[in-house]
């Protein structure tokens, strides 16, 4: 006898996927829909299916709807209605259609004895969380009444199997995208907006700076999810069910291709969504399967799905979330698009320390901190952000690259700093200097590849053999946490698409070689027990700081492009990590706040967006607006590729970059407009190997 499984909502987007699947598993299927926001030419597979039934109804309506579930074994309650902006106008009707409506169908499947009920729940419960990835045990926060109503259902739902014994499991669903989303109705998700424009030849309307992340989850994944949760044994159970990784909105705009308009950000609307879908990993064995880059690829191949959709822009747009504004509060600070810094001066490092102030830890475990090479490129951003913090700074470097804190010398946070200008070869200086600390950043080293190689001696003896007087120097002083800047190199080349940190060590390069080996005397010294440590590996860092650097991949594509109006690319294809400066710091002050049961002995990888050259060669000259930038493709007989997976940092200490590629473009093109960059192709302050080759250090 073949099954029966009810799927309300069966016509709308998620649900005529579902309908597709259980057909095919030989289901008949019944879809009780009223259209309000499905379409019946979802279901246009089956038009001539007599497994599938469809009823134009409004599940609310209990006398309406109560005889389709008999012989139903599976309910799955997708009907809702689902827009945030109505919500906030019509909630009566918000509450009738997914509050009461739920009650409905839930009465309906306890009186018909069903199997299986699975409801379809909403992250928007969570409102702006306080953790990332964010667990099913996180604070409910609802902020508007779409979120609310969706979380009333789930108690409903729960309430029915606790009091009734009903087999419920409820899926908290991660901004779902896929072909069939909805192309009518009022202002909603960013993919239907975003298509409609591509397809009207429009810019997409980016709220806020676009560094806001969403865990984008395609449709496909999301229906497995549905159909393990059905034959599951489990029950009264909640899952979120997302990517298990988080994609910026200017990433988005990147894969899909076009220009950008900004819009006032939204209050109640959180910067980052980001599913801990370890639960459903592990109870249900579920996993997503659609990586975000084929997921909006799939989309950009049925494009034509949108060509009668609304086109919303600026003004548009706003006249429908006036009341968003109204009634969810509105203030300047939250409605202002914040603007990249050229952060040449300390004021401005201090409006972007306090873009971040609201995600980065505030207790402070330490008290002053010994940075070595602390005047160099990820240092002198560092540096003022800890003084802003109001930690004691002493910065141990030999300012090879010139005077980067002669800004701060009449600021009040002269006071905090101490700057040493020697050599960590001195290790009695070392012992010395570093009395009185609590942590050492270990960032000092003969940096890059070409800078190592041109004297490997020298380069051994600063990377290597200093790195024994450094920790001496910190067991000495009995320092409580040793942080270790490593490299995301020493992997070397692998085929793999997610390199972890449990991946072997295969350096290419003497730099590389000497990274390994000095994580080798972390991991084997014995006498460290009192000492905590930790192993950062860094993407290649990108943007505009004091100490700048113009040869790191997107520093060296957007100065040429700068400067030459032409980025010439070797190959193209060759993938690299990378890291916003910005979040670099970050992780840095979470390593310093993060406690030791979570940190310490541990390595993680820190990068953020792993692209081809040609990739951010392209976002480059998009972001400078250079319409007459050249892109010259020149033949290459090096086509390694390196990328990392940095998800060990965020699902161990909730660390979510926040900055992007476009930003670090931004900031760099700013500083060279306003003068900040000086001869930016051949001065040698820029440019570790020239700088090496001039001053002829031993």
């Amino acid at each position: 006898m073949i099954k029966k499984a009810l799927v309300t909502g069966g016509a709308g987007f998620i649900g005529s996927h579902l309908v597709d699947r259980l057909i095919e598993e030989g289901f008949e299927v019944i879809v009780l829909d009223n259209l309000s926001n499905g379409r019946l030419e979802n279901l246009s597979l089956h038009k001539n299916n007599t497994n599938l039934k469809f009823y134009n109804v409004d599940v609310s309506d209990f006398n309406s709807i109560n005889e389709y579930f008999k012989g139903v074994s599976l309910v799955f309650h997708l009907a809702a209605l689902a827009d945030i902006v109505p919500s906030i106008q019509e909630p009566l009707k918000y509450y009738k259609s997914n509050v009461d409506g739920t009650v409905s169908v839930l009465e309906a499947s306890r009186l018909a004895g069903v199997d299986r009920f699975v409801y379809t729940a909403s992250s928007s419960c969570y409102g702006i969380p306080d953790h990332y990835p964010t667990p099913e045990s996180a604070a409910i926060k609802p902020q508007y009444p779409y979120a609310l109503t969706k979380y009333l259902g789930e108690l409903c739902a729960l309430h029915w199997g606790k009091i009734y014994g009903l087999p419920v499991v409820s899926l908290r669903l991660f901004n779902v995208y896929g072909p069939r989303s909805r192309t009518s109705g009022t202002y909603g998700a960013v993919f239907g907006v975003f298509l409609a424009q591509k397809l009207a030849g429009m810019p997409f309307t980016v709220v806020g700076d676009g560094t806001q992340t969403r865990d984008f989850t395609f449709v496909t994944d999301v229906v497995e999810a549905f159909i393990s949760a059905a034959k599951s044994d489990v029950k009264q159970e909640i899952f979120n069910v997302g990517s298990g990784n988080h994609y910026s909105v200017n990433r988005l705009v990147e894969l899909l291709g076009g220009e950008k308009a900004y819009i006032p950000k939204r209050p109640g609307e959180p910067d980052c969504t980001f599913a801990d879908t370890s639960k459903i990993r592990k109870i249900l064995g579920w996993a997503p399967k659609v990586t975000f880059e084929d997921g909006v690829r799939q989309m950009l191949e049925n494009i034509d799905y949108w060509k009668n959709a609304s086109v919303w822009d600026k003004k548009s747009i706003a006249d429908a979330t006036k009341e968003w504004f109204k009634y969810l509060g509105t203030n300047s600070e939250k409605n202002d698009i914040p603007n990249n810094q050229s952060n040449n001066s300390f004021n401005n490092i201090r409006h972007n320390i306090n873009n971040f102030s609201n995600d980065m830890p505030s207790k402070k475990l330490f008290k002053k901190i010994f940075i070595t090479g602390g005047a160099g490129y990820v240092g002198s951003m560092l540096v003022r952000r800890l003084l802003e913090q109001e930690y004691d700074v002493v910065v141990y470097d030999l300012y090879l690259y010139g005077e980067v804190f002669s800004d701060i010398k009449n600021t009040k946070y002269n006071a905090n700093l101490t700057e040493i200008k020697w050599d960590i070869r001195d290790k009695e200086k070392l012992i010395e200097s570093m009395r009185g600390c609590d942590a050492v950043i270990h960032l000092a080293c003969i940096s890059n590849d070409p800078s190592f190689e041109l004297n490997p001696e020298l380069g051994k003896s600063i990377n290597y053999d200093a790195f024994f007087n450094i920790l001496d120097a910190a067991k000495k002083n009995n320092i409580k946490r040793f942080i270790y800047a490593s490299s995301s190199s020493v992997y070397g080349v692998k085929d793999e698409l997610n390199v972890t940190e449990e991946f072997s060590l295969e350096p290419l390069t003497e730099y590389s070689k000497y990274k390994v080996e000095c994580e080798k005397i972390l991991r084997e010294a014995y006498d460290l027990d009192e000492m905590e440590w930790v192993i950062i590996r860094p993407a290649t860092v990108c943007g505009y700081t004091q100490r700048l650097r113009l040869d790191l991949t997107v520093n060296i594509l957007t100065i040429h492009a700068l400067v030459n109006k032409k980025i010439k690319i070797f190959g193209g294809k060759q993938l690299r990590p990378n890291i916003n400066v910005m979040d670099m710091c970050r992780i840095y002050e979470l390593l310093l706040t993060a406690p030791r049961e979570k940190i310490d002995r541990q390595t993680f990888n820190g990068g953020y967006q792993n692209l081809q050259v040609e990739e951010i060669a392209r976002i480059v000259k998009r972001e400078l607006g250079y319409e007459k930038v050249e892109l010259e493709f020149v033949p290459t007989n090096d086509n390694r590729s390196y990328h990392i997976n940095s998800d060990k940092i965020k699902n161990r200490l909730g660390f979510i970059p926040k900055y992007s590629i476009e930003d670090a473009v931004k900031s760099l093109k700013k500083a060279y407009e306003e003068g900040k960059i000086i001869d930016g192709l051949n001065n040698p302050l820029y440019h570790n190997i020239k700088r090496m080759q001039e001053i002829n250090l031993k």
